[in-house]
C-alpha cells in the first residue's frame, strides 16, 4: 500500500474492522493498477514476463504483510479485504485469471505466518547482496565468474 493510504488511515492493521478491510483491498488493488496496468493483459494474454508480474505480485504481497506488522488478520477480515481486493481490479478490467490468481495469493500470503525477524533480515541482505553484484556486473568491475 501506499504511504498516503496508511496516512489517510491511521493505525491501519491494529483494528481490521470491516471498513477498513474493504478500504485496504481497494487501495491494495489500486496499487497493483499503478505497478502493472490492466493495459499489458489485453485480451486475457500477458504482454509482460511472467516473472515480472510475479515480482510485482509478490512485493505487494510482501507490502501488505510488512503493513500488518506481525499481525496476521483473522478470517473475516482477510475475507473482506481480498473481496475488495478482487472488486477492485475487476473494475479496473482486468482479466477474470488473472484476478483468480492475483486474489488467491492475496489470501494464502495473509493466512501464512509472517516470518522472524533475524529471517527478514537475512533476506534483506542476501537481496542487497544480490544487487551490488548485478550493478557490479553492470559496470564491468565485477571479478570474473567461476
Amino acid at each position: 500500500m501506499t504511504e498516503a493510504t496508511v496516512k489517510k488511515i491511521p493505525n491501519l492493521w491494529s483494528r481490521l474492522t470491516a471498513k477498513v478491510a474493504a478500504d485496504a483491498g481497494a487501495a491494495l488493488a489500486q496499487t497493483l493498477a499503478h505497478r502493472y496496468p490492466p493495459e499489458l493483459e489485453q485480451d486475457g494474454k500477458l504482454r509482460t514476463s511472467a516473472d515480472r508480474l510475479s515480482r510485482v505480485l509478490e512485493g505487494l504481497y510482501a507490502e501488505c504483510k510488512r503493513d500488518l506488522g506481525g499481525n496476521r488478520p483473522g478470517l473475516l477480515a482477510r475475507a473482506r479485504l481480498a473481496n475488495a481486493f478482487k472488486w477492485g481490479l475487476i473494475e479496473r478490467g482486468y482479466s477474470k485469471a488473472f484476478i483468480d490468481v492475483a486474489t488467491e495469493g492475496l489470501v494464502v500470503s495473509l493466512s501464512k505466518p509472517a516470518a522472524s525477524a533475524p529471517e527478514l533480515e537475512r533476506a534483506e541482505r542476501k537481496r542487497a547482496r544480490k544487487a551490488e553484484r548485478i550493478r557490479e556486473r553492470a559496470s564491468g568491475d565485477a571479478p570474473p565468474r567461476g
